[in-house]
C-alpha cells in the first residue's frame, strides 16, 4: 500500500510540473477587449508577470509586476499566501522535534 501511494503520488507531482511548465510561460492569463469606435479598440491582456494594452494598430504597452505583492487584484491570493508562510513558520519547530 505504501509503495503503491508513492507511485501515485510521484505520478501526481509529475502531472502537476507539466500543468505548470504549459501555463506559466502563456501571456494571455486573462484577456479583455474595449471597442470604443473602430479607430479605438484595444486589448488588455495579462500573466503572473506583466499587464499589457494593445491597440488596433498592434502596438503594445506593458507594465512589469516588481513582485507577488504588487499583483492587482489578488487580495485573496494575498491573504493565502500569508496564511501559508505564517503556518509554516508555526509547524516548523513541530518537525523539528
Amino acid at each position: 500500500m505504501s509503495a503503491a501511494l508513492e507511485i501515485v503520488g510521484f505520478l501526481l507531482c509529475l502531472v502537476g510540473w507539466a500543468f505548470i511548465g504549459g501555463t506559466l510561460p502563456h501571456s494571455y492569463w486573462r484577456v479583455s477587449s474595449l471597442h470604443g469606435s473602430v479607430i479605438t479598440a484595444s486589448t488588455l491582456y495579462e500573466n503572473l508577470w506583466k499587464s499589457c494594452a494593445e491597440d488596433s494598430t498592434g502596438v503594445s504597452n506593458c507594465k512589469q509586476f516588481g513582485s507577488l505583492l504588487a499583483l492587482p487584484g489578488n487580495s485573496g491570493l494575498l491573504s493565502l499566501y500569508c496564511l501559508s508562510a505564517c503556518s509554516r513558520i508555526v509547524a516548523r519547530p513541530q518537525v523539528l522535534n
